[in-house]
C-alpha cells in the first residue's frame, strides 16, 4: 500500500481529516456541519466554484480546507462592505 494511502487511512481512523502534502481534505458531511448547511447546498458551492475538490474514486470527494477557509473570508469580508 503506497504512504498516500497509509497516512489517509492512518488519519481516518484517528478521526483526523485526510492530509496531504500539508493540506487537509474534509468530507463532505464535515463541512456541511462545519457551516451549518446541508449536503446539498456544499455540492452546490463545488459546483459553483466557490469550493476546490478532489476525486476519491468514483463516488466519493474530499473538500480542500483551504478552500472552505478562503470561502469564509470573502463571504465575511462581503458581510463587512455591506454593513452600515
Amino acid at each position: 500500500m503506497p504512504k498516500e494511502a497509509i497516512a489517509m487511512t492512518d488519519s481516518r481512523r484517528a478521526g483526523r481529516p485526510a492530509a496531504e502534502a500539508g493540506r487537509e481534505y474534509w468530507r463532505v458531511d464535515r463541512v456541511a456541519r462545519y457551516l451549518d448547511i446541508s449536503r446539498k447546498r456544499v455540492y452546490q458551492l463545488v459546483q459553483e466554484g466557490h469550493l476546490r475538490k478532489i476525486r476519491i474514486g468514483a463516488r466519493q470527494m474530499r473538500i480542500d480546507r483551504q478552500s472552505l477557509e478562503d470561502y469564509i473570508a470573502r463571504k465575511a469580508a462581503d458581510a463587512a462592505a455591506e454593513a452600515p
